[in-house]
């Protein structure tokens, strides 16, 4: 897959706030500023079908990407926003493992 400029709505402040955002998007996940901190240097990565942040605080859009990519195929992400938050802790695990791993490189 390859990453294509997108617009998309994310969540923000709370669950019913929507705020659209310019990003780069591979399939059903997108990278883009992050809306809670202002610095140039914080990034998310995003559930595009429903707006909400998979992982924050990136130091840079690479980065970022690095993480979507890694962590395309641990799910199904075209399920919706309930079933993912359903995935078991087994691989929330590894979101969190790999989050973390790709943030100590970037130090």
């Amino acid at each position: 897959m390859k990453w294509e400029r997108c617009t998309l709505e994310v969540r923000v402040n709370d669950v019913l706030e929507m705020q659209k955002v310019r990003g780069a998007q591979m399939g059903p996940l997108a990278v883009h500023r992050s809306l809670a901190l202002k610095s140039e240097e914080a990034w998310t990565v995003s559930h595009v079908r429903s707006g909400l942040a998979i992982a924050t605080c990136f130091p840079s859009s690479k980065n970022a990407r690095l993480f979507a990519e890694r962590i395309r195929r641990l799910t199904d992400w075209s399920r919706t926003p309930t079933q993912l938050c359903r995935m078991g802790k087994e691989k929330l695990a590894m979101l969190k493992e790999i989050r973390d791993e790709l943030r100590s490189e970037a130090k």
